[in-house]
């Protein structure tokens, strides 16, 4: 397997403090701060496969689904 692999790291803001009505997310859109907007798009306009780093998770796939943390 050859590329570039990016490690986003994921954030504290995340989309349930906006809409804690929100259900399960992919990992991808959970995460809504600056940061990670801007590292996420670097690792797809740079990378060939990109992961999310999580504290809670670990490594995540952009696509995994998260479960709304605030309930």
């Amino acid at each position: 397997m050859s590329g570039i692999l990016v490690i986003v790291p994921c954030g504290a803001s995340k989309i349930w403090a906006k809409q804690p009505d929100a259900g399960a997310v992919q990992a991808q859109d959970a995460y809504t701060g600056p940061p990670f907007v801007l590292h996420r798009q670097y690792a797809e306009r740079f990378g060939d496969q990109w992961v999310i780093l999580s504290a809670k998770y670990g490594f995540l796939q952009p696509k995994q689904l998260l479960p709304n943390s605030t309930k």
